[in-house]
């Protein structure tokens, strides 16, 4: 029996990191409304008002997956409206993101490239319009990949 054999989660972010240091830092300038205060007291603020970017300014999921001979990406984004700093998530699956058929002639570097290509073009389509998608991950490993292998050992199965 063919399985859904998933390759990889993308989270998408709220805003860029250099967004989210100019948000962080302008919301301690606000703050320190004395300028005179001392270094120990900006750490202390900066503690306060900074968190990890990575981890806490995720919107949602693209989940990268295997299905037969299609290369599919689902999306799951946070159930509020109103995306702010700071917000607590609840995170539910929404819909399709992408679906791509794989042909036989078709090699890794190729399969790579074309899944590659079509994250890439979802930053211009709702909901990830206004959001951004970290490949970073996707980029540094799915050259790396035998994706021709994946397919094929899928379809086996």
């Amino acid at each position: 029996m063919r399985g859904n054999h998933q390759i990889f989660e993308i989270p998408v972010y709220r805003i860029s990191r250099s967004a989210f240091k100019k948000e962080t830092d302008t919301i301690i300038d606000k703050v320190i409304w004395d300028k005179e205060i001392g270094d120990g007291c900006k750490r202390e603020l900066y503690k306060i008002y900074k968190y990890p970017y990575l981890y806490n300014e995720v919107t949602g999921w693209i989940r990268v997956f295997i299905d037969s001979i299609q290369i599919r990406g689902e999306y799951y984004f946070i159930q509020s409206r109103n995306v702010r700093r700071g917000f607590k998530k609840d995170y539910r699956y929404v819909g399709k993101a992408f679906e791509m058929g794989v042909f036989k002639d078709e090699d890794s570097p190729e399969i790579y490239s074309n899944v590659l290509k079509r994250l890439k073009s979802l930053a211009s389509e709702p909901p990830f319009t206004r959001r951004v998608i970290d490949l970073e991950s996707f980029e540094n490993l799915g050259q790396y990949i035998n994706w021709r292998k994946l397919i094929d050992d899928n379809l086996k199965k």
